[in-house]
């Protein structure tokens, strides 16, 4: 499928089952040390039987790791009839966002971005075709898409009147959408390492759909222009996922590389947000997409050691609270 496809929305506004719908993307600045974490999602309901009624949200996230007192995360809802999915530009009454260009204004105006999106590499589906073709995937009730992994973003992001430009800022573009959420999800993206000469970047999420399946973790390993993933059964059952809150121990494999990463949460700045699935019941996100990581890859004789202090997005997903943070929800409840 092409990638206008798989950015395209599932479900329009008249949709009258249980669906949620997502396109969220993350932008991480090495040179002013900032981050930007946004969210455009929708949650149709059948009014039988469902506690949420439909509802539209747009969130955002500011992580500055210069000054963490900057760091701001927000959500407002609209009606689900004010959204407009007409063309390729889609608009909410505060922001729209196409495969190419993002921009809103939250917070009263509080914090504001204009993005651009340069595309370096084709669309990425998350579910393995190892899934697709067997009996899992009848446990499969969500689908999830990289539209533009490693993307380039340019643009600008205006916070307490202050404008800050991005040149060739690091970013992905994601679009998720389905009937169920997954009940846990670990996710960790390190567009740039501190201490890399090489051009090494990478991305893994590891999914378990239910208590009783296995997680499938899947990886995408950037070098320079050469974009790895391996869909094969070794590297996405195999993979060794270890969870400490607020850490995320990752050993996995893609193609001939061996990689471990140990990515950690910034305590000083974490977005805490519930999700709601179609049926109400919540899930707890904790995000801080100024996080430190090490990563060791290794591929034959060479072994590489890397590191980042304040560049890794990290996510924990779940069924119950991660700390004693308040959680920001914003859905109706009928």
């Amino acid at each position: 499928m092409t990638r206008q496809n798989l950015f395209s929305a599932k479900f329009l506004p008249n949709y009258t089952s249980n669906a949620y719908e997502i396109w969220f993307a993350v932008v991480i600045d090495r040179a002013s040390k900032k981050a930007l974490w946004l969210r455009y999602s929708t949650l149709f309901s059948n009014e039988n039987t469902s506690p949420i009624a439909p509802i539209a949200v747009m969130w955002a996230s500011l992580f500055d790791a210069q000054e963490p007192n900057n760091h701001l995360y927000t959500a407002e809802t609209f009606p689900i009839n004010s959204i407009s999915f007409l063309g390729n530009n889609y608009s909410y009454p505060k922001g729209s966002f196409s495969l190419e260009k993002l921009s809103g204004s939250l917070t009263k105006g509080k914090l504001t971005w204009d993005l651009a999106y340069q595309h370096q590499f084709e669309a990425f589906d998350y579910v393995p075709s190892l899934i697709k073709g067997s009996p899992l995937k009848n446990f499969v009730k969500t689908h999830s898409v990289s539209c533009s992994p490693f993307a380039k973003v340019n643009g600008t992001i205006k916070f307490n009147e202050i404008t800050y430009t991005l040149n060739n800022a690091s970013g992905v573009l994601t679009h998720i959408w389905g009937t169920n959420r997954v009940e846990k999800l670990f996710w960790i993206f390190i567009p740039i390492f501190d201490n890399d000469t090489e051009g090494w970047a990478l991305e893994v999420a590891s999914v378990r759909l239910k208590p009783f399946l296995p997680a499938i973790t899947v990886i995408k390993l950037l070098h320079n222009t050469t974009l790895y993933y391996d869909s094969s059964l070794l590297s996405t059952l195999s993979a060794t996922v270890k969870v400490n809150y607020p850490e995320i121990e990752v050993k996995t494999r893609c193609k001939d590389f061996k990689l471990w990463v140990k990515a950690k949460l910034n305590l000083e700045q974490i977005t805490p947000y519930i999700y709601r699935n179609p049926d109400g019941k919540p899930r707890y996100i904790e995000q801080s997409d100024v996080g430190e990581a090490i990563c060791t890859i290794e591929k034959k004789d060479k072994k590489l050691e890397l590191a980042t202090k304040t560049g890794a997005a990290v996510e924990f997903h779940g069924l119950s609270p991660w700390s004693n943070r308040t959680y920001l929800d914003p859905y109706n409840q009928k």
